[in-house]
């Protein structure tokens, strides 16, 4: 793996708290976080704490924390996962939420990582980062993710929240500078910094050889089959393709809609040329994207775009809706951009990439992609901010490579 090689009495050690975090019950939840963790932990040692809510089982007491195993950070610090018992008194299980996030901080302290910083993944979980910063004397910074900042779905409590994390935060750290305006628009102010997602580019990385022009052409699309997804909208251009082409669609992920927009499926070109696959690894994606010719996003808004980053650094075409996050980082010789929510528009734009039209140059976008966004390089970004809210001197890491 590319990163930097530090001395380890120059690492510091950063507890990532978070609401989101891949686990049995849900592989692909929060994987952003989890790259960003893997990013940190090149030149820093973390430890994670995944505050996941209420259960209606399996706590004996008020919470329960239980440990993770996560074999790509098997060597870093202890990685939880704690949920606490539905209260029976009304009105109290935030803050039972907050006890069990101190009594998850105790345990990471007890079992020997002790935080030099916080790092909290989205405002959620870091209100309880927030009060477990002011009671152990420990700097907090924030990442920022949702959507629920552009689409407007925070109540008051949840502004509130948001408003007191990013207020009393060392850094805000949106993913874009979309994201920060949203942000920013609600009346929410704090120090922000941009820090986008990483991608892992020993995963994501261009194949041997691209698909052969021969046979179908091969189309993806990946993500959560929800409203917010537009699938409807990429099923209604796949319709108006021209009938010179022959194609397929794999279809990555799974969601409430899902059999809704497999029956919209059946309706498009000669009904089977829409593979619904389910969830997959993020190894299984990365090797679709390789054997794929164009990824195609037809989402109603993105804070960045996850996906997006990952086809880039395999150097697959992408097209997507000028929405959201999305044209700063697509655009010119990376992708082609459509008019958002425009089925007729995203139909012309998968033709142009298809036919050859788009202006594409896939060995600059790898490149860039990996300077701009890999582990190693966001890791940078995050070791830097580290060091300088955690009042140290900036580490002197030394590259592997």
């Amino acid at each position: 793996m590319s990163g930097g090689d530090v001395r380890e009495k120059e690492r510091l050690k950063v507890l990532f708290m978070t609401a989101w975090y891949p686990n049995k019950r849900n592989l692909v939840e929060g994987t952003f976080v989890r790259e960003h963790v893997k990013a940190a932990s090149l030149r820093d040692n973390v430890a994670v704490v995944h505050l996941a809510g209420s259960a209606a089982t399996g706590p004996k007491g008020l919470h329960q924390i239980e440990p993770i195993a996560d074999a790509d950070l098997s060597k870093e610090g202890p990685i939880f996962r704690v949920t606490y018992r539905q209260p029976r008194v009304p009105r109290t299980a935030y803050l039972l939420y907050l006890w069990s996030a101190v009594a998850a901080y105790r345990q990471v302290v007890h079992s020997g990582f002790r935080p030099d910083i916080i790092h909290a993944e989205t405002y959620s979980a870091g209100a309880a980062a927030i009060l477990i910063g002011t009671i152990f004397r420990r700097p907090v910074v924030v990442s920022e993710h949702s959507t629920a900042f552009p689409d407007r779905r925070l109540n008051r409590l949840e502004l509130l929240k948001a408003r007191i994390t990013f207020r009393r935060a060392r850094a805000v750290m949106p993913v874009s500078l979309f994201l920060q305006r949203a942000i920013e628009a609600l009346g929410l102010h704090g120090s922000y910094r941009l820090v986008p997602n990483a991608v892992d580019i020993d995963m994501f990385h261009p194949g041997a050889i691209r698909p052969s022009d021969s046979g179908p052409r091969r189309l993806l699309f990946v993500g959560l089959l929800g409203p917010r997804k537009g699938f409807p909208v990429l099923a209604d251009a796949l319709s108006r393709l021209p009938d010179r082409f022959d194609w397929t669609l794999n279809v990555i992920g799974d969601g409430p809609n899902r059999v809704e927009y497999e029956g919209l499926a059946r309706g498009v070109g000669t009904g089977d040329q829409i593979t619904f696959r389910g969830i997959k690894s993020k190894r299984e994606v990365a090797d679709f994207m390789r054997e794929s010719d164009a990824l195609i996003v037809a989402s109603r808004t993105e804070t960045q775009g996850c996906a997006i980053l990952e086809a880039m650094a395999t150097g697959l075409p992408v097209v997507a809706p000028a929405v959201g996050g999305i044209p700063e980082i697509l655009g010119g010789t990376s992708g082609v951009l459509v008019k958002p929510g425009d089925p007729i528009d995203l139909a012309h734009g998968v033709t142009k990439v298809l036919d050859g039209d788009a202006e594409m140059r896939p060995i600059e976008t790898v490149k860039s992609t990996r300077n701009r966004f890999s582990l190693d390089a966001v890791g940078a970004v995050l070791a830097g901010i580290y060091r300088e809210y955690a009042r140290l001197p900036p580490a002197g890491w030394v590259s592997r490579n």
